[in-house]
């Protein structure tokens, strides 16, 4: 038995969240991506600097997505603001949105 959604679950969610983004990304967004962790959805943003837009931004994200798919699930927000070397994260984590970053 897997411990992960089946794959179309995981597809439904990284679009619901991708059309909740819609508009929002501003250029201090580095990265966006979901997870799936202990039967919680966690919508994991990285910005380069705190902003108090982004983050009023990001909770509407957040809003829109549970709009998009019901309240039959939690979710949780996470906000990393981070300026160094961004890595890719690990499986089984998805990126759903990552701005072009010169080394």
């Amino acid at each position: 038995m897997s411990i992960y959604p089946p794959v179309e679950v995981w597809n439904g969610r990284v679009i619901s969240l991708m059309q909740a983004l819609l508009g929002t990304i501003s250029p201090n967004y580095r990265m966006v991506s979901i997870l799936y962790e202990n039967d919680v959805w966690i919508l994991r943003f990285v910005l380069e600097v705190q902003d108090e837009v982004d983050l009023d931004e990001i909770n509407d994200t957040g809003a829109e997505f549970e709009a998009f798919e019901g309240s039959d699930f939690d979710y949780q927000i996470r906000v990393e603001v981070f300026s160094g070397l961004l890595m890719m994260p690990s499986y089984p984590e998805r990126v759903v949105y990552r701005r072009r970053e010169v080394d």
